[in-house]
């Protein structure tokens, strides 16, 4: 294989440009958003629903590999609108409910993701290298009752199932004991419309989707807090929750002096925040913002 010649940074520069002037999509403005003024992509999908569909636009483009699998983005999205008319008719999800994800790596985990969005509810993603006990308390803390799972995972909840009043839909795996199962509803439902949902698309306004609970030293030491972080350089936004023990975030830095505003939430409402500057240096290899590596 021949030598790759290195990418020229005016050439990238130039294109990013054209694309940034000539393309709608990513016409660029200004939004005031809680007091502060940013810049902002002026024709952006307005929330995570309309970017799913937009995302189907690519038709029948693979989206989706696994094992031989494979799910087209047009594919992916019609299970989505399936599934979430599924789950409002069979089992009730509404807007602001909460529904966990209990399962490894599947394909079902991405079109349960975007099917409860797409309903307005919050997803509840649960770690599936997590036992009973973390399973378990997870879904105390989080209040989720309906959950989207896989064998194993059902295996470890099981035995909690009617003390928490959990309703199981299995994904993939054939075993006793679950309520639904994700190919049945699937099969029930031929409503390829995505949901009608009232989501507040004004920018001040902070709509929960997304709840992740963060484990801690074993012994439910666990938190969950609403935080929220903005860097005031380049204006970008992002949700984040963090426990005692750290946070699981992408702060968005750039290579330099950060000026970061803090928003958080507590769970008694209560809201603060301040700024902090943070001084970043990107690890080995990555060119460009917000760039992390796995170490």
């Amino acid at each position: 294989m021949g030598d790759v010649a290195p990418l020229d940074p005016a050439k990238l520069a130039a294109a990013a440009f054209k694309m940034l002037t000539e393309n709608p999509m990513f016409k660029v403005g200004e939004a005031e958003i809680r007091g502060n003024t940013y810049r902002v992509f002026e024709n952006a999908p307005p929330h995570l629903p309309a970017l799913f569909a937009f995302g189907a636009s690519h038709g029948d483009k693979d989206f989706l590999y696994f094992e031989g699998e494979r799910l087209t983005f047009a594919e992916t999205w019609s299970h989505a609108c399936r599934l979430a008319n599924a789950l409002k008719d069979e089992l009730g999800v509404s807007q602001g409910d909460r529904v966990a994800l209990a399962m490894r790596n599947y394909p079902e985990w991405c079109v349960s993701y975007m099917a409860v969005i797409s309903l307005g509810a919050v997803v509840v993603p649960l770690n599936a290298w997590w036992k009973a006990d973390e399973l378990k308390y997870g879904l105390e803390d989080s209040g989720a009752k309906i959950v989207i799972i896989d064998g194993r995972r059902l295996e470890y909840l099981l035995p909690h199932k009617e003390e928490m009043g959990l309703t199981f839909v299995l994904a993939r795996d054939e075993t006793e004991g679950t309520d639904f199962t994700y190919t049945g509803l699937l099969e029930g439902s031929s409503n390829t419309t995505p949901p009608t949902v009232d989501i507040v698309t004004d920018p001040g306004t902070v709509n929960g989707s997304y709840m992740l609970v963060v484990a801690g030293a074993g012994d439910n030491s666990v938190g969950s807090w609403d935080l929220e972080m903005t860097n005031l350089r380049t204006g970008v936004s992002t949700g984040m929750i963090c426990g005692p023990f750290g946070c699981i975030a992408n702060a968005q830095l750039v290579q330099g002096s950060n000026t970061l505003r803090v928003t958080v939430t507590d769970e008694s409402g209560n809201v603060g925040s301040d700024t902090v500057t943070v001084t970043y240096q990107p690890p080995s290899g990555c060119t460009y913002p917000g760039c992390y590596n796995s170490g």
